[in-house]
């Protein structure tokens, strides 16, 4: 089946990573910090003191959030595939 992955600008600034039409987290660069934020359910659940975007990680936190929002089983969102907004990650 895999995983359809839309990121898109949240009406708060930040990017949100959308999931088959839901919205799954948000995250952002923060330059004062040099560090990237994501943050699930309004709370930071991960900070990466870089630079560089930290695609693993962004690719196994939609499985996990699109895991606990879909019911479905892990394996099923194995197939990530970022269909749209790729280019606001510079």
């Amino acid at each position: 089946m895999g995983l359809a992955i839309k990121i898109k600008k949240a009406d708060d600034g930040n990017l949100c990573a959308v999931g088959n039409d839901m919205p799954l987290f948000e995250f952002r660069y923060e330059p004062e910090v040099k560090a990237w934020l994501f943050f699930a359910r309004g709370r930071i659940r991960k900070k990466f003191e870089q630079r560089g975007f930290p695609w693993i990680f962004f690719y196994n936190f939609c499985r996990a959030i699109a895991f606990l929002h879909f019911d479905e089983p892990l394996w099923t969102s194995e197939a990530i595939t970022i269909v749209s907004g790729k280019s606001y990650i510079r």
